[in-house]
């Protein structure tokens, strides 16, 4: 289990990575990734703000700090086969809620010599930096039916994103400081978090399998909620696309999707609203 329950923050003057060494350490988790994915015939899609980053920039949105990708539920169950059996990629490893129960219902690829920490995650947990593996499932055609769905498992990834706040840390408001002090600890304790997973692992379930959809969507974790819901044929082959100077796939019908989601991707958003995860990262002792 890739979780290490000590503090650290003494490391973080002596060894902090800047945000481009961290962007490329990125990059090479992502890049160990394609050729898993290469080797093992496996079809995956940049996806989010890392395809949005891919079309308008050729590499990184500027102030991101992660990358996202999706896999169709057939190849993303043979991810997590692999992982189970040997979860090592060089330094990199899978880690997950079906893998050795990472407290998220997806999988994760993750630089091992690297520590992080971001600005929602409790601080006794010690992460390491991640790329995201999404799950594609196949949903109804019907979009009242999805809607009904995503709205469950919006529910879901709530309880779960609660029992990971950072309680103690810096909250936008008082009501939410006061929300995070008091619900984090009952969730912990009711352990609502295990709960939360496995339903929204059911809940991915709830629609036609993968090969006999129409539609499709990140139901396990969608940020989007029934925006998420896409033409299966939109992913029918990749495209290469040009990240940080490398090429990786991205879904044919990636402007169709991306619309979907955001509407008008191109348009720069402003400083408000630009969002990340806060990530400090610093190499490991040792390493």
């Amino acid at each position: 289990m890739y979780i290490e329950m000590r503090d650290e923050s003494h490391e973080i003057q002596n060894s902090q990575l800047s945000k481009t060494e961290l962007k490329q350490c990125l990059l090479g988790i992502l890049g160990a990734f394609d050729k898993f994915a290469d080797d093992n015939a496996i079809s995956y899609s940049l996806a989010y703000g890392t395809l949005i980053g891919a079309v308008r920039h050729r590499g990184f949105i500027p102030w991101d700090d992660d990358i996202d990708v999706v896999v169709p539920r057939p190849d993303y169950d043979r991810i997590v086969s692999f992982a189970r059996k040997d979860r090592m990629i060089g330094p990199y490893a899978f880690t997950g809620y079906s893998i050795d129960a990472f407290p998220m219902p997806f999988v994760k690829l993750i630089d091992t010599r690297v520590i992080v920490r971001d600005s929602s995650t409790d601080q006794s947990i010690v992460q390491h930096p991640w790329i995201d593996v999404f799950p594609l499932d196949g949903c109804f055609a019907d979009k009242s039916k999805h809607a009904r769905i995503a709205r469950a498992s919006a529910r879901n990834i709530l309880m779960i994103t609660i029992g990971n706040f950072n309680i103690y840390g810096s909250s936008q408001t008082r009501l939410r400081a006061l929300l995070k002090r008091v619900l984090t600890p009952a969730a912990r304790v009711l352990h609502i978090n295990k709960w939360a997973e496995q339903r929204l692992v059911n809940l991915a379930q709830k629609g036609p399998s993968y090969e006999e959809a129409q539609y499709i969507a990140n139901v396990i974790w969608g940020p989007y909620g029934k925006r998420e819901r896409f033409r299966k044929k939109l992913f029918s082959s990749t495209v290469p696309l040009e990240f940080e100077g490398r090429m990786f796939p991205g879904m044919v019908g990636w402007d169709e999707y991306l619309t979907s989601i955001y509407g008008d991707y191109m348009q720069i958003p402003s400083i408000e609203e630009r969002r990340n995860h806060g990530i400090i990262a610093y190499i490991k002792d040792g390493d």
